[in-house]
């Protein structure tokens, strides 16, 4: 260029590979952007693993108005493309894998078209310890592997989907920084991405993933690892390296803002009875960002270090503070973070009231402390006393002077369950409702609900479990033609957990055998962490137009509605053994659980 440089609005992308060629000999292999047809040098008696020189820069040195700008560079030694089992990279090798080759569709990694792979079954591990993988965050993980076997005649592998975990951990000490030195002593943080047959997870967090799903997915799967500070990213990629198969991002995750950031082992192991085949692995640090400034004019002064100080303890700027829960409190403790004006921002709640519960005496005032009136706003809660002495609150719908619902002082978190007891009487219609997360209102998000009415029936939906979308019901339940008795109680549990082996998602159930048990998945609520602004409301509603209609049909013989109930409780501590909640107990019994038995735990002698 001459003149005024000129800059192409796209950046250019290219990469040069220095590996052993299929000659044997050492081969240079470079591609000045994405899409070029790729040069290759073949150099004889060259020794590997010898220490060489990398330069870059501009050809013609001696040109005028001549400019070369350079965004980036990255340069990694911790590459792999399963040719011969490489003993400086992994601490532990695949002992009983399957070493083979394939035609191959990828041509944005190097120029092979041709490439070698390892295929290895469920007992056998890539690992690489910390005496090989040491990269501090931001870096990248690529791995080039099979949705399937990668050449299913040369193995059992079949068509099956691949399912495979890769864990990494991070180190106590030594993080944060590569240029500065750093002696804190820091907890051991641990990433866990696991592909299965149908969901990509990242510690806990899920999404859709069909590998065998060859309109959404490629037989190679490219998948890119991103570990930055505040997210961490996982995209797999198919084979033209631009469509994706699936992709997660855990943002504002608190990974790093607890461990070093210095991540110092790599394990990546088939899942069992399954098995991976991969073809190419390689880690690479992420670009660091540089600020460029005009050298001092003058001896540059002592500049002041700006620091927050909180209860005694002195941080950094973008420095984390975590404060711990207090008893009777569970999460992962407040935080908050040092500011550039030496203040902590405000703490965000990541401690959530164990248990709370009210079982609505007559003779006791009404807990303000625990329960906020949310309808009608700014009446006293103490007007939803029984007025009969019954140790329970009466909720009267749409109506500026009683209370409809009320709604938990305290937010609440996931896993938790809720269990209420609600009365119905002859006289009355007993609408009752029972919600958990950010609203009242049925089909919201990061929300559900369940409703009860009056009327039974084929043609009715008596019980009903809602999540944002979608509405589960049951036509008869605790009906005046099933079990029911006039004056009768019932108790509802209802739970929200993740992962479990029974039920995943929002779930209720009764102790009146008339009542089916309803589950429906909550996707919305655990795409975040922290259950946003999550509350639990209980009451009595009349925004359901079936009943309206029924009670506005019955004219003046139409019961009142009002909606009872004689205890609320709420916990995070609680287990139906199945599997679940096992991190609630301190010593884990866990081998004694018999899934088979749909939740019951069997213990031997000497075991707690």
């Amino acid at each position: 260029a001459s003149g005024t440089p000129v800059f192409n609005s796209d950046p250019l992308r290219g990469y040069m590979v220095y590996r052993e060629g299929d000659d044997g000999n050492a081969t240079l292999i470079f591609s000045a952007f994405e899409g070029a047809t790729p040069a290759q040098v073949s150099y004889t008696n060259r020794t590997f693993f010898a220490p060489q020189s990398f330069y870059f820069g501009i050809f013609d040195i001696n040109g005028t108005d001549r400019s070369l700008s350079l965004q980036s560079v990255s340069l990694t030694s911790f590459v792999d493309w399963f040719e011969s089992q490489r003993d400086d990279l992994w601490s532990t090798y695949a002992s009983g894998a399957l070493q083979a080759s394939y035609a191959s569709s990828v041509d944005f990694i190097d120029e092979l078209t041709t490439r070698n792979y390892i295929q290895f079954a469920a007992g056998d591990a890539l690992e690489a310890d910390n005496t090989k993988f040491q990269f501090i965050a931001p870096f990248t993980i690529s791995m080039l592997y099979g949705a399937t076997s990668l050449n299913d005649t040369s193995n059992d592998g079949g068509t099956a989907a691949a399912q495979f975990t890769m864990t990494l951990t991070t180190a106590t000490t030594d993080g944060r920084n590569v240029f500065i030195s750093d002696s804190t002593t820091y907890d051991v943080a641990t990433l866990t991405i696991e592909f299965t047959e149908d969901t990509l997870t990242v510690n806990g967090e899920s999404t859709d993933y069909e590998p065998t799903n060859s309109t959404a997915c490629s037989l190679e799967l490219f998948v890119q690892v991103s570990i930055a500070p505040g997210n961490v990213t996982v995209r797999v990629l198919n084979e033209d390296g631009i469509s994706e198969c699936a992709a997660i991002r855990l943002s504002d995750t608190s990974l790093l803002d607890v461990s070093s950031g210095n991540f110092d082992s790599l394990r990546i192991a088939p899942m069992t009875d399954s098995w991976l085949s991969v073809s190419y692995l390689a880690v690479i640090n992420d670009r660091l960002e540089d600020t460029i400034t005009l050298p001092p004019t003058a001896t540059p002064t002592a500049a002041p270090t700006t620091e927050c100080v909180y209860e005694g303890e002195t941080y950094a700027v973008n420095e984390s503070v975590v404060r711990e829960c207090l008893f009777g409190w569970y999460g992962g403790g407040d935080r908050a973070r040092c500011m550039e004006n030496g203040e902590m921002d405000a703490f965000e709640q990541r401690c959530f009231k164990t248990s709370f519960a009210d079982e609505f005496r007559s003779n006791l005032v009404f807990d303000d402390a625990l329960w906020y009136v949310y309808e009608s706003e700014g009446v006293n809660g103490a007007a939803a006393a029984s007025l009969d002495n019954s140790d329970s609150l009466r909720f009267l719908p749409d109506d500026a002077s009683r209370v409809g619902i009320l709604r938990s002082q305290y937010r609440i978190a996931w896993p938790m369950r809720v269990r209420a007891t609600v009365q119905q009487r002859s006289d009355e219609c007993n609408l009752w409702s029972i919600a958990l997360g950010s609203s009242w209102g049925v089909r919201e998000d990061d929300s559900m609900r369940v409703t009860w009415n009056c009327f039974g029936g084929d043609d009715n939906k008596q019980l009903s479990l809602y999540n944002s979308t979608f509405r589960l019901y049951d036509a008869t339940c605790w009906g005046a033609e099933s079990d029911s008795e006039d004056d009768s109680a019932m108790s509802v549990v209802l739970s929200i957990e993740h992962g479990a082996t029974i039920r995943d998602g929002a779930s209720v159930r009764t102790n009146v055998s008339s009542c089916a048990s309803m589950s429906l998945r909550t996707y919305d609520v655990f795409n975040d962490t922290v259950w946003p602004d999550a509350y639990v409301f209980f009451g009595t509603y009349y925004d359901d137009d079936e009943v309206q209609d029924k009670l506005e049909a019955a004219g003046e013989s139409a019961p009142p509605v009002i909606g009872r109930f004689h205890a609320m409780y709420y916990t995070q501590f609680f287990t139906d053994f199945d599997t679940y909640m096992t991190h609630i107990w301190d010593v884990n019994a866990s081998s004694a659980i018999d899934e088979s038995t749909n939740g019951l735990l069997l213990m031997q002698p000497d075991e707690l």
